[in-house]
């Protein structure tokens, strides 16, 4: 009777042990980000520059994302008449920060980053209300699939990891 309780209660043990390690990590990580462009007169160094890989456009932003990879929901390709573009669809949260950040940001950009690199800006022409938001990204045409897909990816990764 004691080595079934005792099998029993270690068999519970692994059982929670095993299902209580689920991994964390993602495997080769592209991790969307949205900043927005900080103006030459807000105050302090701590904002830094980045320059964009094709346009060599040069921009400030605020060190810390305005959107990251929670906010957004999926980010797909569209063709448009100028050519490929992406759409990030936000989540209803996001969305209302879009409006305000949209509303109170004209002239300013958007700048997205794949990790810790810029992948495109988009500069801020009024209101968005919708929770999308359209730009073209400084990708090459052939490699913006597999971008987006693995943004994709690893969206669905940071969902699954932060329930």
């Amino acid at each position: 009777m004691k080595r079934q309780l005792f099998s029993s209660i270690l068999i519970g043990l692994l059982l929670i042990l095993v299902a209580g390690c689920r991994s964390t990590s993602i495997e080769n990580p592209h991790v969307p980000t949205i900043y927005l462009e900080a103006g030459g007169s807000v105050p302090g160094s701590e904002n830094p520059y980045v320059t964009l890989p094709k346009s060599g456009t040069k921009l400030r932003f605020f060190g810390r994302p305005i959107f990251g990879p929670l906010d957004i929901i999926r980010i797909e390709m569209v063709q448009v008449d100028r050519g490929l573009a992406v759409r990030y669809l936000m989540t209803p949260s996001a969305n209302r920060e879009l409006i305000r950040t949209s509303g109170d940001s004209v002239g300013y950009s958007f700048i997205f980053f794949d990790n810790d690199s810029p992948i495109g800006a988009r500069k801020i022409d009024g209101m968005i209300e919708d929770g999308v938001l359209y730009t073209f990204l400084e990708v090459d045409d052939e490699d913006l699939p597999e971008l987006v897909s693995e943004m994709n990816r690893t969206l669905v990764e940071f969902r699954r990891n932060n329930r």
